[in-house]
């Protein structure tokens, strides 16, 4: 599994209990912390890379792990070069609307932004998603803002939703992307730890290339 959440008694059941049933887990090293915790590392392309290497393993396809793994790099190489990012900042909202949740630091929306060359306007903060108030979204002023694209029905969780409120909101529509329509719209499942994040990072630069700031 992916989620930390998943091996607790709040999600199906805590490992032990796998164990001793006799039934083997595995547990991604992309969220063995939990989202909520302080981060000590930054996840990379290479730790994506690793775990198709561990699946592969476990399932007795080292071959196809490689074959995947080599696939991917290409993909990425391929998608960001002379990309030219280095002068771009950019914000990752993932939900919320009265006190959204942006990506920090260290999850999936840093692997991206790093293989595109810009920069995270809150790689300052190591928690996966904290919660950031739109003052201090407007104090950094990111130069494009990424949303993420959800079907959960919640507050500000569709791209559309999400675009409304940035184009109406006393704060928020004074963000110099706002004003200039900067969005560029991802699935809310690329924006956590996967191979989608290859993806991701292709549909980011070409994002990056329309809205002409590269």
């Amino acid at each position: 599994t992916t989620f930390n959440y998943t091996f607790t008694s709040e999600g199906i059941a805590d490992r032990i209990k796998f164990t001793d049933l006799g039934v083997a887990t595995y547990q991604s090293p992309s969220e063995c912390t939990g989202q909520d915790a302080e981060q000590s590392k930054a996840l990379t392309l290479d730790d994506l890379y690793d775990e198709i290497d561990d699946v592969a393993t476990l399932f007795d396809v080292k071959d196809k792990g490689v074959e995947l793994t080599e696939s991917l790099k290409d993909r990425a190489a391929t998608a960001t070069a002379a990309l030219g990012a280095e002068n771009v900042t950019l914000a990752w909202w993932y939900a919320a609307t009265k006190t959204p949740y942006f990506a920090g630091c260290c999850g999936a929306p840093g692997i991206m932004t790093d293989a595109v060359g810009a920069k995270n306007a809150f790689d300052d903060n190591k928690q996966y998603w904290p919660e950031i108030g739109w003052e201090s979204v407007l104090d950094r002023d990111p130069t494009v803002l990424v949303l993420a694209d959800l079907d959960r029905g919640g507050d500000g969780d569709s791209a559309a939703d999400k675009i409304a409120f940035l184009e109406s909101d006393p704060v928020a529509s004074k963000l110099t992307a706002v004003k200039n329509k900067r969005y560029i719209i991802l699935e809310g499942t690329t924006m956590d730890p996967s191979i989608r994040n290859v993806g991701g990072i292709e549909q980011l630069s070409d994002g990056l290339r329309q809205l002409g700031v590269v």
